[in-house]
């Protein structure tokens, strides 16, 4: 399935502590950049940009529901080490 794909070793993301820790600080870096983005569409309201305006609220809404899917992958690998 992944012949020839040199990104990473297996034992690098083989550490659940390090993929909970990656995905939990991803999790939060993307609230962060989602919340600067509304700010930033509220702004391109406010000047006029209706149609950028929309562009980013909607381009928002694929980014929490990439987040929600982390998120839920998350609870899924600790869910899992509970075990």
């Amino acid at each position: 399935m992944h012949e020839g794909h040199s990104h990473h070793s297996h034992e690098d993301i083989g550490d659940v502590k390090k993929s909970v820790a990656l995905l939990t600080y991803m999790i939060e870096h993307n609230r962060h950049h989602a919340d600067e983005l509304h700010e930033l569409a509220h702004t391109l309201e406010h000047q006029g940009q209706f149609e950028a305006a929309a562009l980013i609220a909607d381009g928002l809404n694929y980014f929490r529901d990439g987040n929600d899917k982390l998120e839920a992958a998350l609870e899924q690998i600790q869910t899992e080490e509970a075990k």
